[in-house]
């Protein structure tokens, strides 16, 4: 039974890569020896996901981890941690959750027969930083395959290392109560600059000025750095149908009772939040950035692909979802049957494929 370690910053953070990480895991250890390694401390009361007891959880207990400066702070101390752990565990591979964790894999590895993959969970073009600069070319160099999550973002890593393996949802097909549904917008993700939070607010602003809502509301879920930001813009807008609410281990519930699904991050990797929401038959407005949500939104037929920045064409999709008669319910029908295309079964093949290769270099 080969031995995967997955290495992840804080696997108790509420994003999406935590997400898929818990949900591959979790399938992969039917077959494998699965544990993750998350740097900073662990507690399982932080836990928004639920993981398996087959997956063992490791921690190297950096306290202050994602806090300025702790990386150059925790940096050998890092490296040094997490070299004992992978020895003392004799893993087979290891997997960077994100290609920023290169920067102390490679040290930590050099001299074992450790293999290494990279998994990235955001668009290459994103990597605008001289960090991420080193990262990306020390995977490519040094690793022995990078995992990213659609055909466009492995043409646009150009090596041969690079395959594409996608996201998928953590929900399989549940029942869908229609009559569960109410009048609600949601937008899921971390209250960050990339998730532009910000935009969408200026897109409901035109959306409440047209006096075309009806009783629709909408619901931001999230936490991060932008919080408070986000509050005083609502406020100085004067916007009275939205709410603003942390993240939730009961997500379920909250798909279970929304109408639609508004995106509007800068850039995405291959957004979790949009394939779980089509599996409750919940269709999508979102801009179409370079990669992610075109891979996923079937245009006119799933939702709306609206063109990156234009805020009044997003606002126009709204108003059309919640005035023209029988959209939602073609919509969300298009999604109750599309959502037979996203299946866990096929994508953990790939993965345990991709280890059998590895294992065999």
């Amino acid at each position: 039974m080969k031995k995967i370690c997955f290495l992840t910053g804080d696997i108790t953070f509420g994003g999406g890569a935590e997400r898929i990480t818990i949900s591959v895991a979790n399938l992969l250890a039917k077959d494998n020896d699965i544990s993750i390694i998350t740097i900073a401390d662990f507690d399982s009361a932080r836990l928004v996901y639920e993981i398996s007891p087959k997956v063992k959880i490791k921690s190297l207990n950096i306290k202050d981890w994602g806090q300025k400066g702790s990386i150059r702070k925790h940096y050998f101390s890092i490296i040094c941690l997490l070299r004992n752990s992978v020895k003392q565990n004799e893993i087979d591979i290891l997997i960077s959750v994100q290609a920023t964790n290169m920067l102390w894999i490679l040290p930590a590895l050099a001299g074992t027969k450790i293999r290494n993959v990279c998994w990235e969970h955001i668009n290459y073009s994103s990597h605008k930083s001289f960090i991420y600069d080193i990262c990306i070319y020390l995977a490519k160099k040094k690793s022995q395959k990078i995992i990213v999550l659609t055909e466009r973002d492995k043409m646009l890593w150009n090596t041969k290392k690079a395959i594409s393996i996608s996201n998928f949802p953590v929900f399989n097909m549940p029942c869908v109560n229609i009559e569960e549904k109410q009048k609600l917008f949601i937008a899921i993700g971390r209250f960050s600059p990339q998730k532009a939070f910000d935009r969408l607010l200026d897109v409901w602003e035109l959306v409440e000025k047209s006096g075309k809502l009806g009783d629709y509301r909408l619901e931001l879920i999230g936490e991060g750095e932008q919080e408070f930001f986000l509050r005083t813009k609502i406020k100085e807008k004067g916007l009275q149908k939205i709410e603003m609410r942390p993240f939730t281990n009961q997500i379920e519930v909250l798909y279970r009772k929304a109408s639609v699904i508004l995106m509007t991050s800068l850039f995405e990797g291959y957004p979790m939040v949009l394939i779980e929401a089509l599996q409750f038959g919940i269709p999508a407005v979102a801009f179409d950035v370079l990669t992610g949500p075109a891979e996923i939104i079937l245009q006119n037929k799933t939702g709306f692909l609206i063109e990156d920045g234009n805020i009044q064409e997003f606002a126009n999709a709204i108003i059309k979802i919640v005035n023209e008669k029988n959209l939602l319910e073609e919509l969300r029908g298009n999604n109750l049957e599309y959502r037979k295309t996203f299946d866990s079964e096929s994508i953990i093949k790939k993965w345990n494929n991709l280890f059998a290769e590895i294992m065999t270099v």
